[in-house]
């Protein structure tokens, strides 16, 4: 958060893209901003997006970072905890951060083992499920 706070500071715009449908785009902006996140752009997808696989997904996130240069940004840095975050290009940097899969501090199951949560992994994050793009430039527009 700290980035993305320092990024608004010198003017970049904080976008936010996600697979989760945009009718959630409320609750997931309100997760955001109650941790201190800001948000200029929040980019939810249609009803079955998360659910269409990983090649959808990607698909989808890809298109969606196209359309935020379209409306003349350039995205300086794409930050997600899934390959489906970063795939496809349009930013000129990311970052894979650990995969948490939306509830750390408990065990998982990895090829029928127990396997612990990465030490980062340590509470819960409102960004899970949600790639976060800074941008330079252009308009932000939230959609769904």
């Amino acid at each position: 958060m700290g980035a993305a706070k320092w990024a608004k500071s010198q003017g970049a715009a904080i976008i936010f893209v996600t697979g989760r449908p945009s009718v959630m785009n409320i609750y997931t902006q309100i997760n955001l901003t109650s941790v201190g996140y800001p948000v200029d752009g929040l980019y939810g997808g249609g009803l079955t997006t998360g659910s269409s696989g990983a090649g959808a997904l990607a698909d989808y996130k890809t298109a969606t970072r196209a359309s935020i240069e379209a409306q003349g940004y350039t995205i300086v840095a794409n930050n997600g905890n899934r390959a489906s975050d970063l795939s496809g290009g349009h930013a000129l940097q990311t970052f894979k951060l650990p995969d948490c899969n939306g509830a750390p501090g408990r065990t998982r199951r990895a090829s029928g083992t127990a396997a612990s949560w990465p030490s980062s992994c340590s509470r819960w994050s409102p960004t899970a499920g949600v790639s976060l793009s800074v941008a330079a430039g252009g308009s932000p527009t939230t959609t769904g």
